[in-house]
Order: structure tokens, then sequence, then C-alpha cells
């Protein structure tokens, strides 16, 4: 590979890893939002 092409992989791989990771924390943000509201259910 070449610079270009290793350069344009990379970036290619970096924002895969960033959507990634927003997905990931999204999700948990999620989980722990349902998690919250259950215990408010809960403490009723």
């Amino acid at each position: 590979m070449n610079f270009i092409e290793r350069k344009k992989f990379f970036l290619v791989d970096s924002s895969l890893c960033f959507l990634f990771l927003l997905f990931f924390l999204g999700e948990r943000r999620a989980k722990l939002d349902d998690l919250e509201s259950l215990k408010l259910e809960n403490n009723k």
C-alpha cells in the first residue's frame, strides 16, 4: 500500500471506530435510563 491509500484506510477505520463508540455509548446510556425509570417505578 502506498502512503495515500494507507491514509485513506486509516481515516475510514478511525471513523468506523468513532461511530461504533457513539453507538455503544448511546446503547449503554439508554440501558441506564431504562434502569433508572424501573427504579422509579418500583419506588412508587
